[in-house]
């Protein structure tokens, strides 16, 4: 998560400049953030999160007495894992607060809820918002740790990034808010390069942090597609994360990501040079609440299969087992 960058960024040269950002981006997000310490007491909260009270009065005080307006600790109010959710009523509206360990303590937040979501859209909620999160934490860390180095353009152009992920995360926001979040809302034609280009250029610099090799083929001319250009971006984060973490431990790391027309078809192809899937991981890949990582949700490419069916496209994997791995996804063009 990007709040990790937050706090460790105390120990740079430039912390005053990078908590200035990090917390004027807290201060506007629409949903109230907490930050905790480890005897999780407030010790930071952001605008929405204080509703006219002020910083000072919540500052110290334990988490349930302000997040959920309890006088003690109660079964509602229970942070006891690394990372998790919890739902609350707080003056009779239902609350959801996701919450996750970073290094000095926790980071809580919270949405208002209109009505019972079912577990499968709380985690699948969770996962796309954590992808759009740790497209923040990519630019906040480069920044971080290469402050001192990157040219004023650069600088600027990895805030606006953080700032556009920011109004990415809002929008996926707007759908929890509703609950309406796998439904056909946003659709608009938009031209898929830009999308893609966007991602290319955030995937080349996350696997040059990472000493991975990535490669790219686009076609010359302009792709048209009526989609959700979010959930597009949404679905590249999580085949990139995806890679990645098959790259872990291999000898000779590689992505290479495809977009070429075929007919009135587009296909992206998403090809790394991982460990590869068995046959029995294979068939079950798509399935919800299936994973291989540990600790992992079995949310991702459950996701995307859903995302990209409700885009009128249609996704497979193909694999060796030890070798490498190629997802593909085909889309109608408009």
């Amino acid at each position: 998560m990007w709040y990790i960058s937050y706090m460790d960024s105390k120990d740079s040269n430039n912390s005053t400049k990078m908590e200035n950002r990090c917390q004027y981006i807290l201060d506007h997000l629409p949903y109230k953030v907490f930050i905790l310490d480890e005897e999780k007491k407030i010790v930071y909260a952001n605008e929405p999160a204080l509703s006219g009270i002020s910083l000072e009065d919540v500052i110290g005080r334990p988490y349930w007495e302000i997040i959920c307006g309890k006088v003690s600790e109660n079964p509602d109010c229970q942070m006891n894992e690394e990372e998790g959710m919890f739902k609350f009523n707080l003056r009779g509206k239902s609350q959801l607060a996701i919450y996750r360990r970073i290094s000095e303590g926790y980071i809580v937040s919270i949405f208002e809820i209109r009505e019972e979501p079912s577990e499968e859209l709380i985690l699948m909620i969770r996962h796309s918002l954590g992808n759009a999160v740790n497209a923040m934490k990519v630019s906040l860390q480069v920044l971080r740790d290469f402050y001192d180095k990157i040219p004023e353009e650069k600088k600027r152009e990895y805030i606006q990034r953080v700032y556009d992920d920011a109004q990415r995360l809002e929008r996926l926001l707007k759908h929890l808010r509703s609950l309406s979040y796998l439904k056909k809302e946003d659709f608009r034609r938009f031209n898929l390069k830009e999308i893609v280009t966007e991602f290319i250029s955030r995937a080349q610099q996350r696997c040059l942090y990472l000493g991975i090799d990535f490669l790219f083929e686009l076609e010359p001319d302009d792709i048209y597609v009526y989609a959700n250009p979010d959930w597009l971006f949404s679905i590249l984060l999580v085949l990139l994360e995806n890679s990645i973490e098959a790259l872990t431990g291999r000898e000779r790391k590689m992505i290479e990501v495809k977009v070429k027309v075929q007919d009135d078809k587009v296909l992206i192809t998403f090809f790394d040079t991982g460990k590869g899937m068995s046959n029995s991981i294979l068939s079950k890949a798509y399935n919800l609440f299936f994973s291989t990582k540990r600790g992992g949700e079995g949310v991702g490419l459950f996701q995307v299969r859903k995302m990209v069916e409700l885009m009128g496209g249609r996704t497979w994997i193909e694999s060796e087992e030890d070798a490498w791995t190629e997802v593909f996804i085909e889309l109608p063009i408009a």
